[in-house]
């Protein structure tokens, strides 16, 4: 199976506060030969595995995240 894009499995944040025990998964089962090739994330609470399941994810080396900071320092 191949997967482009983000898995994005959350809660609500009034979920979250009202229950914080309760989590979200993504389980992905499979058997010997089988493989998952993710081109992307996977954000999620907990990911599980299941059977010989394996996961392969290709994400970009080159991606940068510009972050404009003002910083006081002593």
């Amino acid at each position: 199976m191949v997967l482009k894009g983000t898995i994005y499995v959350s809660n609500s944040l009034a979920v979250m506060k009202a229950t914080p025990g309760q989590y979200q998964s993504v389980l992905l089962q499979g058997n010997p030969t089988s493989g998952t090739l993710i081109i992307g994330e996977i954000i999620v609470s907990a990911l599980k595995l299941g059977g010989n399941a394996g996961i392969t994810m290709q994400l970009d080396p080159t991606a940068t995240l510009h972050i404009r900071q003002v910083a006081l320092v002593k």
